[in-house]
């Protein structure tokens, strides 16, 4: 217990004797250990969204979509004619077509997002019906006005089978509720058009959307085709299928938007490597000025307490006790510099609003910088604790 607290008392006293540069480094490791944090934790967050939209494309599916998207009435536009060519022509492939609208609820001043589909599109997407049924064949056929609306409007507006729906002045029965992926900032920042916003309904594409001052035009042409690959592997030569078929039927192939898995991947990777650039290297240089700014704090406190580590020599200390002395020092600093550090990003994390990028806290991102600021701190003190534990006694004596 005394050795204890006689090496605090030394750490404690050695700090407060260089209390300018003990800022210093606690300030150079603490804002490296914060931007480490934040790095972490976007990282941790750019791959869990990567796989949030995956999944809301779909790991087998890809997105063909129009030169204008959403559509200005300009630019090349496809129409259902053209996904059933790729039905009839490549089989093996699921495909479904979606016309994005807007349309008012009669009676209210809300809006919502009606997608004008097939009886695939939920099988081609992944989603899970949780009541009732999605559009059939014989509704896209019959033009019937049958609508599925997703979760969460059925629980805002306490919809169910059976209710009637009337956007504008057209009234649909409700046949289904379906659960689809939640439509989060993100997603919708970097893969705008393959969300589902929560305030949406389905309905056949072949209705005429009589809510529309352009319906005329609008209702032979679609905003997007969804092709669904037997597997993930399959996409590349299914998209080169069906990009030959588009292209017999006279469209400009180029200048389609085709979304992939890969792509949405490929481009939050990018993304995640643009952080860890910007981030990391704020994290680094911070580290490394806390290193170098402790190595040469342990340096002059060897210097200046020559004196005394003779005469602790002198009375029986060993090498290891004094170059423990010094390693404690620097762990103490370096630790107590990166817990703040990582306590200060946690608590900005957590309580700051909607950030421009995701980021989500786990016990690496949170575990990792502390541990470095430590091993920062025993490799930074290691030299001149090595020099302090091979002075002599006479050494000592002499320049005292």
């Amino acid at each position: 217990m005394n050795l204890r607290s006689e090496v605090l008392g030394d750490i404690n006293e050695s700090i407060q004797s260089h209390m300018g540069r003990a800022l210093l480094i606690f300030g150079a490791v603490a804002l490296g250990a914060f931007a480490l944090t934040v790095l972490l934790s976007v990282s941790h967050g750019l791959t869990e969204r990567t796989d949030a939209l995956v999944r809301q494309l779909g790991n087998r599916t890809f997105a063909v979509l129009g030169s204008s998207f959403p559509p200005s009435g300009s630019g090349l536009r496809l129409r259902a004619r053209d996904a059933r060519l790729i039905t009839s022509n490549l089989p093996a492939l699921t495909v479904s077509v979606v016309r994005n609208d807007t349309a008012p609820l009669q009676d209210h001043a809300d809006w919502l997002h009606v997608i004008a589909t097939d009886s695939h599109l939920a099988a081609v997407r992944g989603w899970t019906l949780l009541n009732g049924r999605f559009l059939d064949a014989s509704d896209v056929a019959q033009t019937q006005r049958e609508l599925v609306v997703t979760q969460g409007l059925a629980s805002e507006w306490g919809w169910h089978v059976g209710e009637i729906v009337i956007l504008k002045q057209t009234a649909f029965s409700v046949v289904g509720v379906v659960k689809t992926p939640p439509s989060s900032l993100e997603a919708q920042v970097f893969a705008r058009t393959i969300v589902v916003p929560d305030r949406s309904v389905f309905v056949p594409y072949t209705v005429a959307p009589a809510w529309m001052t352009d319906s005329g035009l609008r209702v032979s042409g679609v905003d997007a085709i969804y092709v669904q690959a037997p597997t993930a592997r399959a996409i590349p030569q299914a998209i080169s299928a069906v990009a030959n078929l588009l292209r017999q039927a006279g469209l400009r192939v180029r200048r389609l938007q085709w979304i992939t898995p890969a792509a949405l991947s490929s481009g939050l990777n990018r993304l995640k490597r643009m952080v860890q650039s910007t981030a990391g290297g704020i994290a680094f240089l911070a580290l490394i000025l806390g290193g170098v700014t402790l190595a040469s704090l342990m340096l002059a406190n060897v210097q200046d307490r020559i004196v005394e580590i003779g005469l602790r020599r002198a009375f029986g200390a060993q090498r290891a006790d004094i170059a423990r002395i010094f390693v404690l020092e620097a762990l103490v600093v370096t630790g107590t510099a990166s817990f703040a550090g990582t306590l200060a990003a946690a608590l900005i994390l957590k309580l700051a609003g909607p950030l421009p990028l995701p980021a989500k806290l786990s016990a690496f991102s949170l575990l990792a910088p502390s541990a470095f600021g430590l091993i920062l701190g025993a490799i930074s003190a290691w030299w001149p604790a090595r020099i302090a534990a091979c002075i002599e006694p006479a050494q000592a004596l002499r320049q005292g």
